[in-house]
């Protein structure tokens, strides 16, 4: 964790988190979330056309998360700090 020293308080605080990193991290943890869900659905679908679609969704989810992952790597290793 990151500290500043507080002017008028004389003592160490913690950093805030960077509101950008904070908001990707929600976002990771809800685009796994949904991709956990396909996956699962993914094993029932018995139709072509609808295993198809829920393939190319679950595509498009791991994608974006790869994005993020790549544009906030703290995002894989902070703690997630909110309650869920």
């Amino acid at each position: 964790m990151t500290y500043f020293a507080h002017p008028l308080l004389g003592k160490r605080l913690p950093m805030p988190e960077d509101p950008e990193l904070a908001q990707a991290r929600v976002l990771t943890r809800e685009l796994q979330s949904h991709a956990d869900m396909l996956t699962r659905e993914l094993q029932y679908i018995s139709r072509p056309e609808a295993q198809t679609r829920a393939q190319a969704d679950l595509a498009a989810v791991r994608r974006q998360l790869d994005r993020l992952h790549d544009r906030f790597p703290g995002v894989a290793d902070a703690p997630d700090t909110l309650a869920s």
